[in-house]
């Protein structure tokens, strides 16, 4: 079998198993359902199985150079891929078994709060709402009482993740799932280094700022001020200060309608998307929020669990990006680059999506806010937006350097490295005494590792990408600006996964990533 028959051979069969995964997966989160999440479990395994196969990766490895620039590029994807699964059946049964066992804890999980059982939105909207301190201390602790069930699982499932990364030749679990996903451990890590010294002075500040707004709201010193006051159970936000609430724009408002407005607008249609999704909450369904492209042939979907809010009025936003970039992706590539560059790139969008309901435009043309009101509103929503990507990354680089310590040694003190680390990067500390797992509450850690650097590039992205909007569309704002959105389709969608990533970057914005449109964008916060 020579490699363009083998290409095609092992993507066909790896396109069936991942349908059968999408769909079991679709209906575990959506229903609540254990029988379709061990089903989505053994297909996981089965696809795994498929990926071991030595011979298949040698003759991956071993394959010439390719003329064919789409071939090569599936030659590479594939190789990473059968890499990453170069497990003994017993290892790849040994992993799948523990994901499904803290899948489930988190699926189902419900925190006890004086009493009753309360959502993950139940919990943050007292975190949003409520004055009084102890109230939201007990729910802020409420909301880490997964970490505590989870957490010894955690560690055993990482060190199983480990055994298999070192017997590939890896460093570690953290180390060989950055080189299979195209970034370089040291490049990242210094580009992180940078960040947080560039950021440091002014998020001491703008910290400083919030806690004594927080300080005055809640009635308590500056120096008192906890991680319950903050807004959300990880101050991955920015907090209410007093200066801006936008949560009244949204109540009563029907929240996809202004999503698939702003989007037609833009000349993407989200109707299809939408009428596929799962938008409300409700018992035993899944808590969080994602976008999921079931076949890559048009069969898009978002899981939500609304309420009529500035924060999922922007979630919403975020999905339906991931669901434009899936859904325009030029279908006549073959199947395996149907996908989006890197999972930075996708991000990157999202967050510009998300992030338009800071935008006075959209607020205007879209939520249907006056004039006057928006432009009143405008510099305050600015400044909030870039308030909040400087929370986020701040957050992203505790989170990130979390991990990498974590699969250096799992068995360390994480409870006291968490500490320290969320001191350290986000200025917050933990109440005295208190020595629980809370790291272990953060989904990402158990379910989605080695991710979190993504969000953090795709923040730096999604900056440069808007300052490469502005320079075509001479504003940044394009609510009802078509062109703006073929832009998008045709220089970040339809090439889908083609090229490196950074290459797309390049081609794109006309530069490879960096960290200077993201630090720009941060100089309001010093006017």
């Amino acid at each position: 079998m020579d490699i363009r028959e083998l290409v095609r051979d092992r993507v066909e069969t790896v396109r069936a198993i991942m349908l059968q995964i999408n769909e079991a997966s679709w209906l575990a989160d959506t229903l609540g359902d254990s029988e379709q999440r061990l089903k989505a479990t053994e297909a996981r395994k089965r696809l795994a199985q498929v990926l071991s196969d030595p011979d298949d990766y040698q003759a991956l490895r071993g394959a010439p150079p390719q003329d064919d620039p789409l071939l090569a590029r599936q030659v590479d994807m594939l190789t990473r891929a059968y890499a990453r699964n170069q497990m003994t059946p017993e290892e790849i049964a040994e992993q799948a078994h523990m994901e499904e066992e803290i899948e489930e804890v988190f699926v189902h999980f419900r925190a006890e709060l004086d009493g009753r059982s309360v959502s993950e939105n139940d919990i943050n909207e007292i975190l949003r709402d409520e004055q009084d301190t102890a109230a939201r201390r007990r729910a802020w602790e409420a909301s880490k009482q997964i970490g505590r069930l989870v957490a010894p699982k955690l560690v055993e499932l990482v060190e199983a993740r480990n055994r298999a990364a070192r017997r590939m030749g890896y460093r570690d679990f953290f180390a060989m799932s950055l080189a299979l996903d195209e970034l370089d451990e040291d490049e990242l890590f210094a580009l992180m280094g940078a960040l947080a010294a560039a950021t440091d002075e002014l998020f001491a500040r703008e910290k400083g700022r919030i806690d004594g707004a927080l300080a005055a709201r809640f009635g308590v010193e500056p120096g008192s001020v906890g991680p319950w006051h903050y807004s959300d159970p990880f101050f991955q936000r920015a907090p209410d200060d007093g200066s801006l609430d936008l949560d009244y724009i949204f109540k009563g408002k029907d929240l996809p309608k202004l999503a698939s407005r702003f989007f037609a607008g833009i000349g993407m249609d989200v109707e299809d998307i939408l009428a596929r999704s799962d938008l409300y909450e409700r018992p035993g369904k899944y808590q969080h929020a994602y976008c999921n492209d079931m076949d890559r042939e048009g069969d898009i979907r978002t899981i939500c669990n609304l309420r009529d809010n500035h924060d999922w009025m922007s979630t919403l936003l975020h999905e339906l990006g991931h669901g434009v970039y899936f859904k325009y992706i030029d279908r006549s590539l073959p199947w395996a680059l149907r996908e989006h560059a890197h999972t930075l790139t996708t991000e990157a969008v999202a967050m510009i999506m998300g992030n338009q309901v800071f935008d006075a435009r959209w607020l205007v043309r879209i939520a249907g806010v006056d004039e006057d009101e928006a432009a009143r509103i405008e510099s305050a929503a600015a400044r909030r937006s870039a308030l909040q990507s400087l929370v986020f990354i701040r957050w992203c680089l505790a989170l990130v350097n979390f991990e990498r310590e974590l699969y250096a040694n799992p068995r360390r003190d994480l409870n006291a490295l968490w500490r320290e680390l969320v001191a350290v990067y986000q200025g917050t500390k933990a109440p005295d005494g208190r020595d629980e797992p809370d790291w272990a509450a953060k989904i990402h850690v158990a379910l989605y590792p080695v991710y979190y650097q993504n969000y953090m590039l795709g923040e730096l992205l999604a900056a440069q990408m808007v300052q490469a909007i502005a320079a075509r569309a001479g504003t940044a704002s394009f609510t009802d600006m078509p062109e703006v959105g073929q832009w998008f389709v045709d220089e970040v969608f339809a090439p889908g996964a083609r090229w490196h990533w950074n290459e797309l970057v390049r081609r794109a914005t006309g530069s490879p990533l960096g960290a200077q449109a993201f630090t720009e964008r941060l100089a309001i916060l010093t006017d």
